[in-house]
């Protein structure tokens, strides 16, 4: 019997089944209602497969561009039983193509692993989108059983890490704090109000977001960290969070995560999707807590227009050949990164307060990205014929003077060591160094060396080569 895609407008019903069907807490509606809310490209739709009047797959499509072509994009794709993953990615395939006219379905199937399945996939035509190499493992992710009580978790950490999140706590100053939607208090703290109240909003009681503050004597409160767990009825997952390194040094962090399992308790939710554990920003507490590490089907793409598969085989050979391309504005995927409050916004904080300028510590939204403090501008420094006294201070030691009349690019008062020019240096080989300084001589400029041309031709016809090769195997 065929498969056929409806959309789904109810919020209830939808996040009703997420809750009763085990669905990941990607798949919340709220979720989608955060991507959409983060970057004004990306547009959400919520879809259901079925097979007469039983749904056996559902998932939210995220539709964006992506290098001149449309993505369509299933997070955390549910299905009811993996031997129906390909027949749903099928009826997925068309309905990505025919109504929102995508060049790739990408997606991320919430599913068991099996060799059976991979199998199954690669004979359909999906491809990971980041290859394992030969003997590794494929991606995995920690879970982490929450149990009934606090003592379920701590006695579970080693007593290092139970005394660093308790003393976390304990410094003067520190505070830990729920954050609801339309909460003032995050306006007072660095935190921009703005953006974050929408998103608490989207995602409405599905979730436990929690500030830390540090509030030195006499000054102003300021804040240390954030977490942000999103969550149906059984299971949960981090979904944003962000110290900055004071809080990593005081422990705060790994207290704030800890204070944030204990109200996951509170809800009843068993299980944390707790992420990569080969990522080097995976947490402490969570790496000693995790009693699972699951394999998971990781990315696939299926082409669905053959210009996509040709075009992103000549992107790769461009960058192979070329480098990366210059810097271009990215989507926003770090959603509750600091941002100046929108002008008119009544949840935006006075003028004056710390949420509101530029360079008053905002917390960052990738713990293992350091804010780095701006280098002072230096001043510029006075022009005059000669310094006081009548003595010359030399610019550089080039064992010329500059020229009268005109300006010197060198920093005043530094004296710069002459460093004598290698004769040969060590990447060339001897006859094009021979061959270039020669070149030099005569013409005035550097003569191309022969090898790296012909080495540069070759590459171009082996990686053309190999595009045709994989288009046709694709």
């Amino acid at each position: 019997m065929s498969l056929s895609v409806n959309p789904c407008d109810n919020r209830k019903t939808w996040d009703a089944r997420v809750g009763v069907t085990g669905g990941n807490p990607q798949l919340l509606w709220g979720i989608g209602e955060a991507e959409s809310l983060a970057d004004e490209q990306i547009s959400v739709e919520r879809v259901m497969v079925d097979r007469a009047d039983q749904t056996i797959g559902y998932g939210q499509l995220l539709i964006y561009p992506e290098d001149k072509h449309t993505v369509v994009e299933a997070k955390s794709l549910h299905v009811k039983s993996p031997h129906e993953l390909v027949g749903v990615l099928g009826a997925l395939q068309d309905h990505a193509r025919e109504k929102h006219h995508g060049a790739v379905l990408r997606v991320s199937p919430d599913t068991a692993v099996n060799p059976q399945l991979l199998s199954d996939l690669d004979e359909a035509g999906y491809r990971r989108r980041q290859k394992i190499r030969k003997g590794e493992a494929g991606p995995r992710e920690l879970i982490v059983r929450l149990g009934e009580v606090e003592s379920d978790l701590s006695k579970r950490l080693s007593s290092g890490t139970l005394e660093r999140c308790r003393a976390g706590l304990k410094v003067a100053g520190v505070k830990v704090r729920r954050v609801s939607a339309n909460t003032q208090s995050l306006a007072n703290v660095g935190l921009r109000t703005a953006h974050i109240d929408d998103l608490l909003k989207a995602v409405d009681q599905d979730s436990v977001f929690l500030v830390a503050t540090e509030q030195a004597e006499g000054e102003q409160e300021t804040a240390l960290g954030y977490l942000w767990f999103v969550h149906t009825g059984e299971s949960a997952m981090l979904y944003r969070v962000g110290f900055t390194d004071r809080a990593r040094q005081l422990g705060v962090d790994d207290a704030l995560l800890l204070t944030g399992l204990v109200q996951l308790q509170q809800r009843r939710v068993h299980n944390l999707v707790a992420g990569d554990p080969d990522s080097e920003s995976a947490s402490v507490v969570l790496r000693e807590l995790a009693e699972d590490r699951r394999e998971i089907l990781g990315v696939w793409e299926y082409p669905l227009v053959s210009a996509y598969q040709l075009a992103g085989r000549a992107e790769k050979t461009r960058h192979k050949i070329f480098g990366e391309r210059s810097p271009q504005k990215k989507r926003r995927l770090k959603v509750l990164a600091a941002q100046p409050a929108r002008e008119g916004d009544p949840a935006a904080p006075e003028t004056g307060s710390l949420a509101a300028q530029e360079a008053n510590n905002p917390v960052d939204a990738d713990p293992d990205l350091a804010r780095q403090p701006a280098a002072p501008k230096q001043k510029k420094q006075p022009t005059s014929a000669e310094p006081a006294g009548g003595d010359v201070t030399a610019t550089a030691d080039t064992g010329e003077l500059p020229a009268k009349g005109k300006k010197s690019r060198g920093l005043p008062g530094v004296s710069v060591p002459r460093v004598p020019t290698p004769a040969r240096p060590s990447f060339m080989k001897k006859d094009d160094a021979d061959a270039a300084s020669s070149g030099a001589d005569s013409t005035g400029a550097a003569a191309a060396e022969p090898g790296r041309v012909r080495g540069l031709a070759r590459r171009i016809v082996h990686e053309g080569t190999a595009a045709i090769r994989d288009a046709a195997r694709w």
